[in-house]
């Protein structure tokens, strides 16, 4: 990945970071739809990562 694809992705993880539980679980399965099963896992995973740290500072 080049560094735009890394920022593209890093923005798209907050994005959906912000969302709620049912909507961000909604907008990965459109994720998986279109680009497949990894990188929607991934997607998954990062964005799990941030509500985590979310978690842990308030």
């Amino acid at each position: 990945m080049d560094d735009n694809e890394e920022f593209r992705h890093l923005c798209e993880c907050y994005f959906v970071a912000r969302m709620e539980p049912a909507r961000r679980n909604e907008y990965c399965l459109g994720v998986e739809n279109k680009r497949g099963l990894e990188p929607a896992n991934k997607l998954r995973s990062d964005v799990a990562d941030i509500v985590s740290e979310r978690a842990t500072v308030i």
